[in-house]
């Protein structure tokens, strides 16, 4: 949990270079909705800016889910 302040850009990164091809799934839980703004780089992170509208405790949510690229 965090603590998010009011209108304010909070950023992160999430780093999966070592993860193998897969999908991200993002959420921000908390007293209001949150904007997000997500940025693959391309090099194995991605850069996470969000901004919620209402002060107070947020939860950051990020799911990986690997892609089964297999040959037969």
């Amino acid at each position: 949990m965090y603590i998010t302040c009011l209108c304010v850009i909070d950023p992160f990164t999430i780093i999966t270079r070592e993860a193998g091809a897969g999908g991200i799934s993002l959420g921000i839980e908390g007293p209001s909705k949150a904007v997000i703004d997500f940025q693959d780089r391309r090099d194995g992170t991605s850069d996470v800016n969000y901004i919620v509208t209402e002060p107070g405790m947020t939860t950051h949510l990020a799911y990986y889910s690997l892609h089964n690229n297999t040959q037969i």
